[in-house]
């Protein structure tokens, strides 16, 4: 389906926001769905409890938290930043320019 050809259908049931990220129902917690990232229709969907609220993870696949800010700094060159995140199939460096 092209980007630009979405069907939209406005759909509201319950208690919700008329804008995005705003004014948010007391004691809910927001979660955005869409299937492009950042572009194209999306849907807000409100939860009682935090959709992350994790007590506790193990295992390789644990969500983990970077500070990707402070491993920017330290590299003049592009080819000697900080490896930030790696694997057998890539490697992502941070560089602030």
């Amino acid at each position: 389906m092209s980007g630009k050809n979405w069907i939209e259908l406005p759909r509201i049931e319950g208690e919700a926001s008329r804008q995005a990220h705003a004014d948010l129902p007391t004691g809910t917690f927001e979660r955005e769905i869409g299937r492009d990232g950042f572009f194209g229709p999306a849907s807000h969907v409100y939860h009682r409890h935090p959709p992350t609220g994790w007590t506790s993870f193990e295992g390789p696949l644990r969500p983990r938290a970077f500070d990707a800010k402070a491993a920017a700094g330290g590299s003049p060159s592009p080819f000697g930043a900080t490896t930030l995140l790696s694997n057998a199939g890539v490697k992502l460096r941070i560089w602030n320019c």
